[in-house]
């Protein structure tokens, strides 16, 4: 099955640092620093010392879940995972349920096919959040996966409702129809959709996409349709 996924990071929220000794502080944002510029592995160089000089610091949950994330963008997602657990654990003892810890453990656990174990974190995320389309966005992909079609597109029409505007879920929505259900017309209104909310985005993705041989050759979409695809397509 042909499946584009988009992926959906949420934003990382940095801590507050009050009460934290200079050399903790400076290794915490040195690591998060370096995670943006997309040093992963210095992040985790600079996450693993500040982590040594004080594991009962309490802030250890933010060192746990940002070193989490860097090892899932660095592709290591059995030891995101556990960061994780780790990160959901020493939060939950001090105030309550770490949302986002659980989404990116559910994304970790999608990337190793761990399909079922995933789909449980998104459910839990959304009972805690209904309003997280991200979470909801995620799931459907993983429905789409599992050949659960119904509640895949259930789940992108219920993201679309929350945040109409993400264009992911109008190209995971057109892929799903296109690949699995053969619904050509459909997958095509979804495409126009994701054009005009970002045309440049849906043309990359459009043009980088394996279903475009076939969309020339099987002529299922309008030549109008065809004209907007095109890369040099004009505002």
């Amino acid at each position: 099955m042909l499946l584009a996924i988009f992926i959906l990071l949420s934003s990382l929220a940095l801590p507050i640092y009050a009460g934290v000794s200079k050399t903790f502080e400076e290794l915490f944002e040195s690591g998060i620093i370096r995670g943006k510029n997309n040093d992963h592995k210095g992040a985790i160089r600079d996450f693993d010392e500040a982590i040594k000089l004080d594991k009962k610091n309490s802030l250890i949950f933010g060192l746990y879940y940002n070193r989490g994330i860097a090892k899932f963008r660095s592709g290591n997602y059995k030891e995101a995972i556990l960061d994780f657990n780790l990160a959901i654990e020493t939060y939950e003892k001090i105030d309550g349920i770490f949302l986002d810890a659980y989404f990116y453990r559910g994304r970790s656990f999608s990337n190793l096919d761990k399909k079922d174990r995933a789909i449980k974190d998104f459910n839990f995320v959304i009972k805690n959040n209904p309003s997280d389309y991200k979470a909801l966005i995620n799931r459907g992909n993983l429905m789409a996966r599992k050949k659960e079609f119904e509640k895949a597109i259930n789940d992108y029409d219920l993201a679309k409702k929350i945040n109409s505007y993400e264009i992911a879920i109008y190209l995971n929505k057109s892929n799903l129809m296109y690949s699995d259900l053969n619904d050509q017309k459909g997958a095509c209104q979804e495409l126009k959709k994701a054009l005009s909310i970002n045309r440049e985005i849906t043309q990359k993705w459009i043009f980088n996409h394996s279903l475009k041989p076939k969309w020339i050759k099987q002529n299922w979409c309008s030549i109008t349709d065809k004209a907007l695809f095109k890369p040099d397509a004009k505002q």
